[in-house]
């Protein structure tokens, strides 16, 4: 069994590790622990302010990449829950996979969305950029509410957050935390639910088991819209101090 969940790992890894960088794409700039912390910390002021709920839906649809990874983390650390969808969905099975999850908002790419309609996503407030953090549509006023997130994190924290201020909520370990979609490739995509006790599991798993030092670099390849992915080329890493190298590209 875990000693605690991974939400709270991260936590103790934020504090411990607050200079040092956490994630980037390959040959770009990346962000620090405590840049990454601040970044989480706006993306829950924003969504708060637009009216989500602890347990409410968000999909990502986007090949991997450092805004993915930063967003996933900010999902599951506000105890929202993280809708994995494969890039290479076609717009209409994605549209379909956003709408069947019930989720609130999507999380994609420009190139990817450009086939897309929000008309087609009924319950979806908004559609951001996850690379460049463009709004790409908007409905019920979420525009207006994305247009003064920083604004809102400056009002909470006019000296920038510090370390002792990183405090994610206690999550109950059975708590579902993501919906990884199946390919698809023998049936229609099936949404898994994965709780935290399912992630913090594997994660107490790899942090014991797999030789690796604090600080270590790592390549991530595998699309972390895929469990395996996620679990070991990303999330064991960040929630115990390596930096991880998004490839982006075969």
């Amino acid at each position: 069994m875990f000693d605690i969940t991974f939400i709270k790992k991260f936590e103790k890894t934020i504090r411990k590790h607050w200079n040092e960088l956490a994630v980037r794409d390959y040959q770009q700039d990346g962000v620090t622990y405590g840049e990454l912390a601040a970044e989480i910390e706006m993306n829950h002021i924003l969504w708060s302010a637009a009216g989500l709920k602890r347990g409410d839906k968000i999909s990502i649809n986007a090949k991997s990449c450092a805004g993915w990874a930063k967003t996933f983390m900010s999902i599951v650390s506000g105890g929202y829950v993280g809708v994995q969808l494969f890039d290479g969905y076609t717009p209409s099975d994605t549209q379909q996979l956003v709408n069947h999850s019930d989720s609130l908002l999507l999380y994609t790419e420009k190139r990817l969305y450009e086939n897309m309609d929000i008309a087609n996503m009924p319950n979806i407030l908004g559609v951001i950029d996850v690379k460049t953090g463009e709004l790409l549509a908007e409905r019920n006023g979420f525009g207006e509410i994305y247009a003064k997130r920083e604004q809102m994190f400056q009002e909470k924290h006019p000296a920038g957050i510090t370390p002792e201020e990183v405090v994610f909520p206690e999550l109950d370990a059975d708590e579902v935390c993501g919906i990884n979609y199946t390919s698809g490739s023998t049936g229609n995509p099936k949404g898994v639910m994965l709780s935290h006790k399912n992630l913090s599991g594997n994660i107490d798993f790899a942090v014991k088991e797999i030789p690796h030092q604090e600080g270590d670099k790592v390549l991530s390849m595998l699309p972390i819209a895929h469990m395996f992915g996620l679990m070991f080329e990303f999330l064991y890493q960040v929630c115990d101090g390596a930096e991880v190298y998004f490839l982006t590209k075969a």
